[in-house]
């Protein structure tokens, strides 16, 4: 089970390698790296079977965002396909954030399977089984699906620019706000896997409560920490506030607790004078 407390990589790179190696994904990986986000990119280029080694599997659970980068060839490698139903399968168990980048081919070819990508799957057949096969499709139906990027729709086609836009997006959803919580905590892994299962099930856009109760000492803020650190990549804004030993400071610790969610959220210093200015502060900024 990936470390789900303070993931290993800030982003795990999917890409056909053959497509777009040389080119945008050595682009993006070194941009990726010059802002200081943590990537792990696997190297598609080194002889393996089809099986994702067991390496590779943490390697995708334990990073906070997945960028798939699709192109005309990806689905021609069953190794690319394994590790996009498990990425899958990390946004649906763990609330991993997933990022489509759609490189040279259309999203509907994606999510129809139509086109390069159909063929590729249709070469498959032979020696695949139905439900791998399965798989794959709805995995590639559901990851398409998703808010993305389609080179052919920025920029004019301009690869600079398009990258730029996608740092900025994996910058903005990292925000860099891990909570650091102890190594290993008992049962913690199965417990935010549970919670978050329970979380994905809501499909209202109302505000969501959820209450965590114990005596004191069980693990209720580390469980908390843990869920934080696993779903805020996954909004616009986020925070994370500790609120017993502000309050017991009156109205000052509510003030201190009102500016970090502002700052937090809204990603600059915002200054409130008194509890009732930061009420309607953050009624109005955060509607």
């Amino acid at each position: 089970m990936a470390n789900l407390y303070s993931p290993c990589y800030d982003v795990f790179l999917n890409f056909r390698g053959k497509d777009v190696r040389r080119t945008f994904l050595d682009h993006l990986y070194k941009a990726l790296c010059d802002v200081g986000i943590n990537v792990f990119r696997d190297d598609d280029e080194l002889p393996r079977g089809e099986d994702i080694s067991g390496s590779l599997l943490e390697a995708i659970e334990e990073s906070n965002i997945s960028l798939v980068v699709f192109s005309k060839n990806y689905a021609s490698s069953k190794w690319c396909l394994n590790e996009l139903v498990k990425i899958l399968e990390c946004k649906e168990k763990l609330g991993q954030l997933i990022i489509p980048i759609f490189y040279d081919v259309d999203p509907s070819e994606v999510r129809r399977q139509t086109g390069l990508i159909g063929d590729s799957l249709a070469k498959h057949e032979s020696n695949s089984s139905p439900e791998q096969l399965r798989k794959w499709r709805a995995a590639l139906t559901a990851v398409a699906s998703l808010g993305g990027f389609h080179l052919q729709n920025h920029f004019n086609g301009s690869e600079v620019k398009f990258i730029e836009m996608i740092i900025q997006e994996v910058e903005g959803k990292l925000n860099k706000k891990y909570m650091d919580i102890a190594r290993h905590p008992v049962g913690i892994n199965s417990r935010v896997s549970e919670l978050i299962n329970k979380l994905s099930w809501t499909v209202s856009s109302d505000v969501m409560y959820v209450g965590i109760w114990g005596m004191g000492g069980v693990g209720k803020t580390t469980l908390a920490k843990a869920i934080f650190n696993q779903i805020s990549p996954n909004f616009d804004g986020s925070s994370f506030l500790h609120v017993g030993s502000q309050v017991s400071r009156g109205g000052s610790g509510l003030v201190a607790l009102q500016e970090k969610l502002l700052k937090d959220t809204l990603r600059k210093r915002i200054e409130v004078s008194c509890v009732d200015h930061g009420i309607e502060l953050i009624k109005q900024r955060l509607q």
